[in-house]
């Protein structure tokens, strides 16, 4: 029976959450799934949470122990009492019903990790302010889920709160948005890269429910059959390209023939997923393609241009109809069907590909200096409180729920798939001890989930930039030039000033 594979799209669908990506409404779409669902098939969304749940109770203490405290949630709820909960509103002093326009927060199935998941938060916040009652609503996720929201500004109906990822800029630039400062809720409450794009103007716009970075997928059968050791990946750009072409001729020479390293290229179905896969290593250039405040497109750098030579290279390894596949999940579970070695990958793929019978090992992205990192947030699902919501108090005291140490370690307890956001949860040493992030379907998970954190909390991660302006409109430019890039021979630069001057209109 084929495993089920959850693509970030899918999985953010799923749970009504937007993976994101990027444009925000598209980021996280761009990623390609939404946030906890699972993932039906290797896309880019956060492979949902696991097909069953997890095991009540770790069977054992992590194989390996975290190599710095960052990277852990509290296994039990004294790793923390959150710094600041709904100051404006104190537990207990709301009520009234809180509509949540995230499909995280939707699913009824109490068998699965998603249905678990949705109850307990639904069930303790409404516990913890009789007379309330949360209603969670899938309003899709990407292009819809920003019509959505659109239309609900522009109509005078907004819910409560609505999910999404990339587009917090552009709508708390048009007031929509409540600060949460409001709610007791501060940045320094969560790990940085998770956060970022929800501050505008210097001010908190949104709660990063969990998240994840890249990190290296390797596949140890096809490792081997190429002549490759799994236990030792590279290291650096050098090392990945030597690597991919050497899988490439081993695969192509082979009965059964594999590639290199399986890339993500645009498609118009997938506007985000290309560029989250791309962005760790522009960032690693230390010439990103915009700021952490939306206001600055720099597609052109000509700093950046080893990135997309990279990408050029690595896609001469990879087979060119998979790279371009209109599905995500298809993408992805070519790795998993032993048809690749390489393929960055986010948390949710350590759980898609044991359901595809795979068997992989992570590490961190390689890099182009070994003094410099740089990756990017996916499946990162914001929750923002709208200014003008009916029950502005529950929409605040709700979000400062939402960053309550025991409620971020449920992600780890129930949900699996993603890592939680806030510090005190992220720092916990117990960490991998929690259920979801301990084993999966019997099988060890603990060391890949540390890898995972251990990147959140090491690198220099950012999100997406978030433009306030035409975001979607923007990233698609991108996509266009960027499959300019790797099917052509045209000079990269000359590729990005025609993206450059198109996305400057767009951001005017």
């Amino acid at each position: 029976m084929r495993s089920r594979v959850v693509s970030r799209r899918g999985l953010l669908g799923g749970m009504g959450v937007g993976v994101g990506a990027f444009a925000f409404a598209g980021i996280l779409a761009a990623c390609s799934s939404a946030p906890a669902a699972s993932p039906t098939a290797g896309s880019s969304a956060p492979a949902a949470a696991p097909t069953q749940a997890p095991a009540a109770a770790p069977t054992q203490a992590p194989a390996a122990a975290p190599t710095q405290a960052a990277a852990a949630a509290p296994t039990t709820a004294a790793a923390a009492k959150p710094t600041v909960a709904a100051q404006a509103a104190p537990a207990g002093k709301v009520s009234g019903t809180v509509v949540v326009w995230a499909g995280s927060l939707a699913p009824t199935d109490p068998t699965t990790p998603q249905g678990q998941w949705a109850k307990w938060v639904i069930t303790n916040f409404q516990e913890k302010n009789p007379g309330t009652t949360v209603k969670g609503e899938d309003h899709g996720w990407d292009q819809a889920l920003r019509t959505a929201v659109l239309t609900a500004i522009a109509g005078g109906t907004v819910p409560e709160i609505t999910t999404g990822e990339a587009f917090v800029h552009e709508f708390a630039s048009l007031g929509a948005f409540a600060d949460l400062r409001d709610a007791g809720v501060t940045a320094d409450m969560f790990a940085p890269g998770p956060v970022k794009g929800s501050i505008f103007k210097g001010k908190l716009y949104g709660v990063p429910i969990f998240t994840s970075p890249f990190a290296l997928e390797t596949n140890v059968r096809t490792a081997k059959l190429a002549g490759l050791d799994p236990t030792k990946p590279p290291t650096t750009w050098d090392e990945l390209v030597a690597n991919s072409q050497k899988a490439y001729q081993a695969g192509q020479a082979a009965t059964n023939k594999f590639v290199g390293f399986n890339l993500y290229g645009p498609a118009p179905s997938r506007i985000y997923g290309a560029v989250l896969r791309t962005i760790p290593w522009v960032n690693q250039t230390n010439h990103p393609l915009g700021d952490d405040d939306g206001t600055q497109v720099n597609f052109n750098d000509p700093g950046a241009m080893p990135a997309y030579e990279l990408s050029r290279k690595l896609f001469k390894t990879a087979d060119p109809g998979n790279s371009f596949s209109g599905d995500e999940g298809k993408l992805y579970a070519y790795l998993w069907q032993d048809k690749a070695v390489y393929q960055a990958s986010a948390t949710w793929n350590i759980y898609n590909a044991i359901d595809g019978n795979a068997e992989c090992v992570y590490s961190p992205l390689p890099r182009m200096d070994a003094n410099v990192s740089g990756n990017v947030v996916l499946g990162n699902e914001v929750y923002s409180p709208f200014a003008k919501a009916k029950n502005r108090d529950g929409a605040l005291a709700f979000d400062a729920f939402m960053a309550e140490p025991e409620t971020q370690k449920q992600v780890g307890n129930l949900l699996g798939q993603r890592l939680p956001t806030v510090k005190a949860v992220l720092q916990d040493p117990n960490f991998t001890k929690l259920p979801a992030y301990t084993t999966y379907k019997g099988k060890s998970i603990a060391e890949a989930i540390q890898t995972f954190a251990d990147i959140l909390a090491k690198e220099d991660v950012h999100p997406v930039p978030p433009y306030s302006k035409n975001p979607d409109k923007i990233w698609i430019a991108w996509g266009d030039a960027f499959g300019k890039v790797l099917q052509t021979g045209d000079p990269v630069k000359s590729i990005m000033d025609q993206a450059q001057a198109t996305a400057q209109k767009l951001l005017a």
